[in-house]
């Protein structure tokens, strides 16, 4: 586990998404930058695991 908060990492994520907004489209369809590839499936990972439980803790909690 991390020492960084969910809204740091998420935070950073989203960063590393601005940092590559480059896509094009080619034949075979959208061809993104690879680090921009990697930040997308480190963030759905985050949202999945991690963001979506937390939202649902919170409107348990109301």
């Amino acid at each position: 586990m991390t020492d960084a908060s969910l809204h740091d990492r998420l935070h950073a994520l989203f960063d590393r998404l601005k940092d590559f907004p480059e896509a094009s489209r080619c034949e075979h369809g959208t061809h993104l930058k690879p680090g921009a590839f990697i930040a997308f499936l480190d963030l759905r990972q985050l949202i999945e695991k991690e963001v979506l439980p937390a939202l649902h803790q919170l409107e348990a909690k109301r």
